[in-house]
């Protein structure tokens, strides 16, 4: 006990120590305070220093348009001063007898006069715009000057006006033109007078405000900067421009520039300166005075201290602690901001990580379903709530394995065989029929960082149109093969009778022909619709469009197919007057004889197929075949324009690879129309498509009335 009253003893004061924090506290209060009252100062100095050059420059704008208001007065007065001496010099005599009796020998002598002591040009052209006299250049004689200064050919017009061109010797100048009329003041125009003052230096220094000029005055190309005539300045100098007009009122790409120094506002702007920043020390200094008395306060930073940790304590990580010191509150303060800086980056990375996960499972195009071993979901994304209509394993139950036969028949059998074999891995098809849909499923367990498994995760993924890809490439290569054996074997028959067996008459040996040649077409023909089809397919279908009479087009289609009608009888219906179309000839051949060999070939009855061809208001030509043989039921009228896409019909099929129609819709949108089809199983079906017509009609149309190809022999 007498240890530790010695060591208690030996301690320093606990009132020591408050002495030294209170101290230490001070001082930062301290400086903190005058930190935020320097702040305080130097901010509101720089507003009343904006405020006072706001005002420096409204005053320096205010001078500098005056000035330019000035310049521009004189260069007004200028013009009206050139426009007045040209009315005068107008009604000189010497002028008159210049223009009316060819004598320009006295006025020459005076307008070199003039030129020579007042700089400024006269010049007098005749009633056509030519020179007749030039102070400033006697030799310059029978120039056509009208041509080029607009102004000269409007006083010749009998219009007095002054203007800034450029458009002889003289280069850009300020001139004033007048007309000279033979008596003087009335009569008619036999020339006109232009006195001109170039914009040199003597003129910018007139302008200016005489020798030496006040301003500087200088000739800029371009067109003004600005709008007004003196632009609000950044500094204490403003840049005034004059623009400069042409005789028709045009802006000029040229204008008069100069600066206008403000010396004046300079040496006011710097004495209001000095003074308020002699007025912020002593603000600074009284500020720094009450800082002292304030910084024995301890009440601020604890309070800022006890606010930091009920924010952490509350869950507000994001918000830093925000005292800064050395002191024992200062070492209290880091701590909690260590603690809130850790949590804070470990919520962060978890909610990184998680919106990361969110992101793959929402952006992936299959469905993903991870359950737990007792089949409750853990997590799932929007695909598969797509895919399957619902949440979990129990949406996806009804799918029928596409494979079944075995004890496994469902997609709920098999996901119960999987949570019953945790470890098993599967691979299966599912198939969903109304409407038709095919799965592919993958499930595996998922397993812990340790190895322990902690559920399973399905992968279901929607592969219908690969599938019915791989059927249709696989009834395509059956059904081509068959088709192309077809001819081949009677085209190989027939030719090795006739090369083998015989002799034959010459009779027999035709029938053989016709066969062979009859097989030879259907292969041809064959070929062709692949080669279509795959050239519609690569987008490398390139139409000749030109004007197409489609009542012409329809007769030879009819008239080709009368042999091979049958039973079937072939008729036009038109009218006249119809316009032409704008199309491909070949092509809508092509269109027409696939429709009409389709109607022969699905009406095993006979009957009437009947081609109507009509214009629609909307600028389009209506073109339909109608027969009347087996129809086509509702169920396949969507489809019936695929590729490959083959109706049954009793049983067996028609002849083909399903790739008519196909073609038929391809070329027919190329040109800008559509096709559709309406049928009735048993009572017939009528094919319709349109193609655009050509706006200007030929005068006559000649056109063809019920074209029939009658027949009644069998079939091919």
């Amino acid at each position: 006990m007498r240890h530790l009253w010695a060591a208690y003893l030996d301690e320093p004061p606990i009132v020591g120590h408050i002495g030294d924090l209170l101290v230490r506290l001070r001082t930062k209060l301290l400086l903190a305070l005058l930190s935020t009252l320097l702040l305080g100062d130097v901010l509101g100095t720089w507003v009343v220093q904006d405020r006072l050059q706001n005002g420096v420059q409204r005053e320096a704008v205010a001078q500098a348009r005056a000035r330019a208001r000035q310049v521009q007065s004189l260069y007004t007065e200028r013009a009206a001063t050139l426009e007045a001496a040209g009315e005068a010099t107008s009604l000189y005599p010497a002028v008159i007898q210049a223009l009316v009796d060819g004598n320009p020998a006295p006025f020459k002598r005076w307008s070199s006069q003039v030129a020579n002591l007042q700089g400024t040009s006269v010049t007098v052209v005749d009633a056509a715009g030519k020179v007749v006299a030039r102070g400033h250049a006697p030799e310059s004689v029978g120039d056509d000057l009208a041509s080029s200064l607009d102004g000269l050919r409007l006083a010749l017009e009998g219009d007095k006006l002054s203007a800034t061109e450029d458009g002889d010797e003289l280069g850009l100048a300020l001139r004033g033109y007048v007309p000279v009329r033979r008596d003087g003041i009335s009569g008619a125009i036999v020339g006109a007078v232009m006195m001109a003052e170039p914009l040199d230096v003597r003129f910018m220094s007139h302008l200016g405000g005489g020798e030496p000029p006040v301003v500087q005055m200088h000739l800029i190309s371009g067109p003004p900067p600005s709008a007004e005539l003196c632009p609000t300045p950044t500094t204490l100098v403003a840049t005034c421009g004059i623009p400069l007009f042409a005789s028709d009122g045009r802006q000029l790409d040229q204008y008069l520039t100069f600066d206008v120094p403000l010396p004046d506002l300079e040496r006011a702007q710097t004495d209001a300166q000095h003074g308020l920043w002699l007025a912020s020390a002593l603000v600074l200094l009284v500020g720094a005075i009450g800082a002292w008395f304030l910084a024995g306060s301890l009440t601020r930073p604890l309070a800022q201290l006890t606010s930091a940790a009920r924010r952490i304590a509350d869950g507000d990580l994001l918000q830093p602690v925000s005292v800064r010191s050395n002191d024992e509150i200062g070492t209290l303060a880091t701590a909690f901001e260590q603690m809130r800086g850790r949590v804070a980056d470990m919520t962060g990375t978890l909610r990184d990580e998680r919106d990361v996960l969110d992101a793959v499972l929402e952006s992936a195009g299959d469905g993903i379903l991870m359950v737990d071993e007792h089949g409750q979901t853990v997590v799932s994304n929007y695909a598969w709530t797509f895919l399957t209509g619902g949440d979990g394993l129990a949406a996806a139950g009804a799918l029928r394995r596409a494979d079944a036969g075995g004890e496994i028949d469902t997609f709920a059998d098999a996901a119960r065989r999987w949570l019953t074999d945790s470890e098993y891995v599967a691979v299966s098809d599912f198939e969903h029929f109304e409407p038709y849909q095919r799965f592919r499923v993958y499930s595996a367990p998922v397993r812990h960082h340790g190895g322990a498994i902690i559920g399973r995760i399905v992968v279901l993924r929607e592969v219908t149109k690969e599938t019915e890809a791989e059927r249709m490439r696989s009834a395509l290569i059956a059904t081509v093969s068959h088709e192309l054996r077809s001819p081949l074997t009677a085209i190989t028959g027939y030719t090795d009778t006739l090369l083998h067996d015989g002799p034959w008459d010459h009779d027999t040996q035709r029938e053989f022909l016709e066969v062979v040649s009859v097989s030879a077409g259907r292969l041809s023909g064959l070929v062709d619709n692949l080669l279509d089809a795959a050239t519609l397919d690569s987008g490398g279908l390139r139409l000749q469009r030109e004007p197409v009479r489609l009542e012409r087009v329809a007769e030879h289609v009819l008239a080709a197919r009368r042999l091979l009608a049958g039973t079937c009888s072939l008729h036009l219906e038109t009218r006249p007057g119809l316009p032409l179309a704008d199309a491909d000839p070949i092509r809508v051949e092509q269109v027409l004889a696939n429709l009409i060999d389709n109607a022969i070939k699905y009406s095993p009855h006979g009957g009437a197929i009947k081609v109507r061809i009509s214009a629609d208001p909307d600028g389009m030509l209506s073109v339909s075949v109608a027969d009347h043989g087996m129809g086509i039921p509702p169920e396949h009228l969507e489809h019936l324009f695929e590729r490959f896409y083959r109706v049954e019909s009793g049983g067996r099929s028609v002849r083909g690879v399903g790739l008519g129609l196909y073609i038929c819709r391809s070329l027919v949108e190329s040109h800008g129309g559509r096709i559709w089809v309406d049928s009735q199983p048993g009572l017939g079906s009528t094919f319709t498509f349109t193609l655009p017509a050509l706006t200007e009609f030929p005068d006559e149309i000649p056109h063809e009335r019920d074209l029939v190809s009658a027949g009644t022999g069998g079939r091919r």
